[in-house]
């Protein structure tokens, strides 16, 4: 996620006259002295939903001040926002990770591979189907699979698969 609002703090904190601290690999103790000290701020991990730590926000002043509590109250909202942002982004990472092992792995099978969605429209098929029927990729999705298909073979294999479908039941067709 640091790569992602990196860019935007440092122009955030030029903008304000700040500088940016460079990153620590190990954490750092800190003594407060102030609000923090007396119980009425902590620091704390910057955590995801679930508790897994995420890292450790902190703040700097140009100038010594001691925070006030909607201050405190701020930062706690944009700690929560930017755990979420980070949370957020580590799930698409890891999906995308995801459907890349699928891909890859779908393509080099030997056999046909395809997906559809609630409404029986095909939503994926893998490479051995578009080399062994020359249609493609966008041209099978919905319903274009049929077009890959023999004319004649096309209602039987509909209704085959929809009664599979309906039953949540495997299958398997012969066609031309």
């Amino acid at each position: 996620i640091g790569g992602l609002i990196e860019p935007w703090l440092a122009d955030a904190a030029a903008r304000e006259g700040y500088r940016v601290l460079p990153r620590q690999e190990a954490p750092v103790v800190m003594n407060t002295k102030g609000p923090s000290a007396s119980g009425k701020g902590t620091l704390r991990p910057l955590q995801s939903r679930a508790g897994i730590p995420l890292g450790m926000p902190s703040t700097h002043w140009r100038t010594p001040r001691t925070p006030t509590e909607n201050a405190f109250r701020l930062f706690d909202v944009l700690a929560r926002q930017a755990a979420d942002l980070i949370e957020r982004t580590r799930a698409q990472d890891a999906m995308r990770e995801s459907e890349e092992w699928f891909r890859l792995i779908a393509n080099t099978a030997a056999v046909i591979i395809w997906m559809s969605s609630v409404n029986r429209h095909c939503t994926y098929v893998n490479q051995t189907w578009l080399d062994l029927t020359g249609q493609p990729f966008e041209g099978v999705l919905g319903d274009g699979w049929k077009d890959g298909i023999h004319p004649d073979d096309v209602v039987p294999c509909w209704d085959i698969c929809t009664k599979a479908f309906n039953r949540r039941e495997p299958f398997q067709i012969d066609f031309r």
